[in-house]
């Protein structure tokens, strides 16, 4: 009930307001996605503090309603990346969601970073070792017969992994099928 409380008003119509500009933004990404303009396209780099920013978006994820969810962030305070911000925040958002659908009632997600990376990782139920070839694929899904309930069209990660290589990163999978996943961006392409 926020209706005696503001702050408290204020507060979720501004969450609201940034998940709704998100959403228009990841519209016309997937559009610019989708056509040959994703050559073209232009970022717009700037210098971010990685925690703080990290910290935006997973305040944000953490009032869904839709489950019991946890996210903890331990990300050095002296960390700056140069990246294109709404792109990296649809990125970190993406996999978010993914952590997200992809977990029962009850969501830890561990979001993890350097000066050389940054992880997700959740308590989901994992990717088939078969199917982490074909993840970044444009449309690919996961085959996963017992979840039904997960809607998409598989261009999720897809949007990811061509946003990173256009920045010049990268991004590498591991997972446990039945307990976790943990993606992990590498902010240079050759690091290992």
């Amino acid at each position: 009930d926020t209706s005696n409380d503001p702050d408290k008003k204020t507060k979720y119509l501004t969450i609201a307001n940034k998940q709704l500009k998100r959403l228009g933004e990841l519209v016309e990404n997937i559009l610019a996605m989708s056509m040959e303009r994703r050559k073209t396209m232009k970022l717009r780099p700037e210098d971010i503090p990685l925690r703080e920013f990290v910290e935006e978006i997973a305040a944000a994820q953490r009032m869904r309603g839709d489950k019991n969810i946890t996210i903890n962030v331990n990300v050095a305070d002296n960390i700056i990346v140069e990246a294109d911000r709404t792109h990296l925040a649809n990125v970190l958002n993406n996999l978010i969601d993914n952590a997200i659908k992809y977990s029962d009632e009850s969501v830890e997600i561990t979001i993890t970073g350097n000066d050389k990376d940054l992880s997700v990782k959740d308590n989901g139920i994992g990717i088939p070792s078969k199917s982490i070839p074909y993840l970044f694929n444009k449309f690919y899904r996961v085959p996963h017969g017992n979840r039904q309930d997960v809607r998409g069209y598989g261009i999720g990660l897809y949007y990811v992994k061509s946003i990173l290589d256009k920045m010049g990163w990268s991004i590498e999978v591991k997972s446990t099928e039945g307990k976790s996943s943990v993606f992990t961006i590498k902010f240079n392409k050759n690091e290992q």
